[in-house]
């Protein structure tokens, strides 16, 4: 299964919801944004959020703690 995810051209990753931390994400992030899997791994997600373009990161939060509050 990880063959077809790190193979795959969208995006995958997996979040730890509550650490914020990613536990995987493919090689793909590489391609849209200037920053390796491994660097992503290794950081939180606010410190990921600061890759972001300014107009998104609000939406990527709301729709995080949208997913929290389930």
């Amino acid at each position: 299964m990880k063959n077809i995810f790190e193979n795959s051209y969208d995006i995958n990753y997996q979040l730890n919801l509550k650490q914020k931390t990613f536990n995987f994400i493919n090689s793909s992030i590489s391609k849209c944004m200037e920053i390796s899997p491994e660097e992503i791994i290794n950081i939180d997600l606010e410190t990921f959020l600061g890759y972001m373009h300014p107009e998104d990161i609000n939406t990527v939060k709301e729709e995080y703690l949208k997913i929290l509050s389930e």
